[in-house]
């Protein structure tokens, strides 16, 4: 689909786990008259880098929503689209992670507000895109957000090549998930605290697991979907 369009499907990939639940959030000022998704209508809206996976998450969201041709978008990475947005060169902006940095760094400067999707949205974005999901930011993460606020969201993933070696794959998920190298883990980076099976977004997605990382999770004393399964197993 897409860029890969013409090049055939690729079936080499594996997954091995899951990391963190991504949330995907579009962000004005809180002095802006867009109030819902719809008022994007005419309006310049920041995507990110072209070909980023930001920049895909809010193209799939606005044409599942029928507003993709609606608007201008703009591409442009996260920090240079986050002070385009304080300096009022653009309207709003999508992100991928909650809180972005970008966001933070716009926020300490003006008020910002989240346009958050309505339940019909949701239900409309969620049936085109079966991978997302429909999960919360926490209360907190922004100043502007008092309480949780519903968003799309969608699981971030280990992933490798299905030739990978399966002991090496295997010793790398025992490394991992040993509750003796969290806090480790928590100093390179926060998500690798939240590491998880995540089968049910894996079969959302189609990828089968890796052989090293069925081995693995068997040990754990879970059952392994069948459709997780690799052929080469």
């Amino acid at each position: 689909m897409g860029q890969f369009e013409g090049k055939g499907a690729y079936k080499e990939f594996r997954l091995l786990a899951g990391v963190y639940e991504n949330h995907h959030h579009f962000v004005v000022l809180d002095g802006s008259s867009i109030e819902n998704m719809s008022d994007f209508k005419g309006k310049k809206v920041c995507l990110g880098s072209a070909g980023s996976g930001g920049a895909v998450n809010s193209q799939n969201i606005f044409e599942a929503l029928g507003l993709w041709e609606t608007f201008t978008p703009i591409y442009l990475g996260w920090s240079e689209g986050g002070r385009a947005l304080t300096d009022g060169q653009i309207d709003g902006i999508g992100m991928s992670s909650a809180p972005a940095p970008a966001m933070v760094t716009a926020e300490a400067q003006k008020a910002i507000r989240l346009i958050e999707l309505t339940d019909e949205e949701f239900k409309t974005v969620l049936t085109k895109f079966p991978t997302y999901t429909k999960s919360y930011i926490p209360k907190g993460t922004y100043n502007a957000v008092k309480e949780d606020t519903p968003t799309i969201a969608f699981q971030v993933y280990i992933a490798g090549q299905k030739e990978a070696d399966a002991d090496s794959v295997y010793e790398m998920l025992k490394v991992a998930f040993d509750p003796k190298n969290a806090e480790t883990l928590g100093k390179i980076h926060k998500h690798l605290t939240t590491m998880s099976s995540s089968f049910d977004g894996m079969i959302s997605l189609g990828i089968p697991l890796h052989a090293g990382a069925v081995k693995f999770w068997k040990e754990q004393g879970l059952s392994i979907p069948q459709e997780l399964i690799p052929p080469e197993m």
